[in-house]
């Protein structure tokens, strides 16, 4: 008994253990079970030979893995060694590549040296007849072949035009499996692959390694953008990826751009042309989102850009999900640079539909307030908000120039007083009402029939035993037949078949009886039905969400269309009780529930429900509708923060103002300034960003609240609130009050003049100052604000071209 069980155990133990053998076998690799760690009779591993002209701390670790460190049977030998280990072919290896050896032979094309070009010819002749050292700069081979007199040894040859893909090589050869190659066959198998090298030229880290992940088996070269000539020069790259975030940490102006973006790009970057707002045509293009593949020089050149870090992830992220489709990626950006305050509203295009029971003013900027980081003006009343855009834009909101007349623009700025307008223009407003009828059942479920059949009793058995299936008979006799013959076997059938099977077939009869009795009553019983009617009201909503520009062009600056429908609580319209017949009856609905059909249209949905039901749920729509434009708007967004200047002053510890230096071949081009203030007819313009663009050293003297301004030989003292100045010690009167705003200290412009040889010209009419830099032909150019506009509205001026 006991050697049973452990023969049962041993061979329990036996099965787990070459199940775990098996698995082990699953998991590992050719390279890593039948080379590397291949095991010889007594569980010791092989010898493994690398043969190489890569250093041996370079190219061991890729090579053998763990096992360099676990078992001391991977050895290194130098390329150029071979054919010095004794006189016969044979000592051409110093060890016997036909006998429970693995020989892994890595060559870098690059660095072969004359001395190993002959030994690797040797060795190719003698152990790898099939190989053949390749030419193409951009091959990389592994060749495996059994090998040996049992066939059982394996060479390995990894030929590489680089060292730098050894370990994209090894990760090859790690991850092949063994199916690739059987047991003692003699046939090889191969990977090859095409060597590509990236060049990224990138001021983002995040987007850069991002790029360089997304490569697999591509060696790649991240550039910064001051060392764009390198990037350039870089004559191993095959993929070239220009990624620029343009409000990064480094400024890339346009004259590095023109140097390393494709020719096809160099155009914008002379695009020195200004509009309203004072931008350029070569910073319209910084501000947008594009990626694009460019073939030039026989190789591939990426060019992918955005204004911001954000949306620069965003589109590298989508680049790569689409495994560099080289379709143009373009990211639907909205420029609110310039926006400080924004007015809402909403045109319903939908017949039948009141709108100023539709559309909710309040709750529309509370939205708007909630998701966005402009302010949004306040509008004088929302039924006179309500019928200027009805007026003005009838039925041309769907055009890129939504206003049509002059005077519709007029009516439109004076009632919006903001920057821009935010529109949500509702083409459709379809109502839907489902009812459904859900039905429960009143009536408790019939209580089943439980009571088992009484049970048969089973006639003598001559052959039973008395103590089951042991001991002696319980009727005498040597046979069955005796034992069914003797006395005591006929007294007990007697008794069991008029008797027993007498009182067991009553028993069964009434049993029968009460069963039929059950089965009548469940047949025959009246169950309880209720059918409830529901209604759901829903509203399907489509149009879009524009931004307008009311100011300048009059023209569409972003739009997102919206479709979606949003769903009502359902609600309970009545009950029908309804009675059935029978356990198993299923109750129909009642004839009079199949008036409530489905509604589709607005009067039949409105006296359905009720006409206030009806618009509330249109207003949550419309609502919801704005909702999702504003999140997609406030996702493609550029804020007025995201463009920090990059000339921008950096406070020091000690109080002083450190000048931030010029970009690179700025000299000659026009740069744009902060807001400047109009004070009475003299322009106020911001110290911190003035004193960056002269290089104004600055001190603070703060007992006597006194500011210090020098430039070379000359000085200015003056104090904040106080109209007397003090210039290379002769005492002026400025023409305003120095003030403090926002932060900043505000100065009259001709203090600028007169201490620090800075031209001017002040267009009043267009709203517009510029600046001429004293010892350069660079031009700052600024957005007057004046004075006496009303809160939020900020006059935009007309494109004004640079005064020589």
């Amino acid at each position: 008994m006991n050697r049973n069980r452990f023969a049962v155990m041993l061979r329990i133990l036996w099965l787990a253990l070459m199940g775990l053998g098996v698995s082990a076998t699953a998991r590992a690799g050719l390279f890593e079970e039948r080379i590397v760690n291949r095991p010889n009779y007594w569980g010791h591993a092989f010898p493994v030979y690398v043969i190489s002209n890569i250093p041996q701390e370079t190219v061991m670790p890729p090579v053998c893995g763990a096992a360099l460190h676990r078992n001391n049977h991977c050895r290194y030998v130098p390329l150029a060694s071979l054919g010095t280990h004794g006189r016969k072919q044979r000592d051409l290896l110093p060890y016997n590549a036909e006998k429970d050896t693995e020989t892994v032979l890595v060559v870098d094309r690059a660095a072969l040296t004359d001395v190993d070009r002959r030994a690797l010819a040797a060795l190719l002749h003698a152990c790898y007849p099939r190989c053949q050292l390749s030419d193409d700069p951009q091959r990389l081979l592994i060749w495996v072949q059994n090998s040996g007199k049992s066939g059982r040894e394996y060479q390995v040859f990894i030929d590489l035009p680089d060292a730098r893909w050894l370990p994209h090589a090894s990760a090859l050869l790690w991850a092949a499996p063994t199916s690739r190659l059987a047991d003692k066959s003699r046939d090889a198998f191969s990977i090859e692959k095409t060597a590509q090298y990236a060049a990224i030229l990138s001021n983002d880290a995040e987007s850069a390694r991002a790029l360089t992940e997304a490569l697999p088996y591509t060696l790649s070269s991240v550039y910064a953008p001051e060392r764009y000539t390198a990037f350039l020069q870089d004559r191993d790259a095959t993929q070239r990826f220009i990624v620029l975030n343009w409000n990064g940490d480094a400024e890339v102006p346009a004259a590095w751009a023109r140097q390393f973006f494709p020719g096809p790009l160099t155009s914008v970057c002379e695009a020195q042309q200004l509009d309203r707002m004072g931008i350029s045509g070569w910073q319209r293009f910084t501000r947008e989102a594009v990626a694009r593949a460019y073939q030039e020089d026989g190789g591939t050149t990426w060019v992918i850009t955005a204004p911001t870090s954000r949306h620069l992830r965003k589109l590298v992220s989508t680049v790569v999900a689409r495994k560099f489709d080289p379709v143009r990626y373009r990211v639907n950006l909205c420029d609110l640079s310039h926006i400080q305050s924004l007015a809402v509203g909403a045109h319903v295009d939908a017949a039948g539909v009141e709108r100023d029971r539709l559309v909710l003013q309040q709750q529309m900027e509370e939205i708007v307030q909630a998701q966005l980081r402009v302010r949004v003006s306040a509008i004088v009343s929302t039924a006179n908000w309500g019928r200027v855009l009805e007026e003005a834009l009838r039925r041309d909101a769907g055009d890129e120039h939504p206003f049509s007349r002059p005077t519709d623009v007029h009516y439109v700025n004076q009632a919006a007083q903001s920057d821009a307008v935010l529109l949500l223009m509702v083409k459709t407003v379809n109502p839907h009402i489902t009812y459904a009828f859900p039905r429960e059942r009143v009536t408790q479920p019939h209580a089943p029939f439980t009571e088992d059949p009484p049970r048969k009793p089973s006639p003598p058995d001559p052959d039973a035993r008395r103590y089951g299936l042991f001991g002696p008979h319980v009727y005498p006799g040597e046979t069955s037949e005796e034992r069914r013959l003797s006395d005591a076997y006929q007294r007990d059938w007697r008794e069991w078949r008029h008797r027993e099977m007498p009182a067991w077939e009553d028993d069964y009869r009434r049993w029968e009886w009460r069963r039929q009795e059950w089965e009548e009553e469940r047949r025959h019983r009246r169950v309880h039905y209720r059918f409830t009617v529901t209604s759901t009201p829903s509203m399907a909503l489509s149009g879009y969400l524009k931004v307008i520009d009311p100011l300048g062009t009059q023209q569409v600056l972003w739009s997102t269309d919206l479709d979606l429908a949003h769903a009502g609580d359902a609600q309970h319209v009545r009950v029908a009780p309804v009675d059935v017949v029978g356990e198993d009856v299923e109750p129909e609905m009642p004839y009079e529930l199949r008036r409530y059909t489905n509604l589709y249209q607005w009067e039949p949905c409105a006296r359905a429900i009720g006409d206030d039901a009806l618009y509330g749920l249109g207003q949550q729509a419309l609502l919801q509708a704005l909702r999702t434009g504003v999140a997609r708007l406030a996702d493609a967004a550029i804020w007025p923060g995201d463009l920090q200047p990059w000339s921008r002053a950096h406070a020091s510890s000690n109080g002083e103002m450190r000048p931030a230096e010029l970009p690179e071949g700025a000299q000659g081009e026009t740069v744009f300034g902060p807001d400047a203030f109009l004070e009475g007819d003299i322009p106020l313009v911001p110290l911190r960003e003035i004193a960056a663009w002269l290089r104004l050293q600055q001190t603070l003297d703060a007992p006597t609240d006194t500011l210090t301004l020098r430039r070379g030989t000359r000085a200015v003292v003056l104090k904040p609130g106080c109209a007397a100045a003090v210039v290379d010690g002769r005492a002026m009167t400025l023409s305003a009050l120095p003030v403090e705003r926002g932060g900043t200290l505000l100065l009259p412009v001709d203090i600028l003049s007169e201490a620090f040889a800075v031209g001017i010209d002040f267009e009043r009419a267009r709203h517009m100052l510029l600046l001429r830099h004293p010892d350069s032909q660079q031009r700052m150019l600024l957005r007057v604000i004046p004075a006496t506009s009303p809160p939020g509205v900020i006059p935009s001026p007309s494109p004004v071209g640079t005064n020589e």
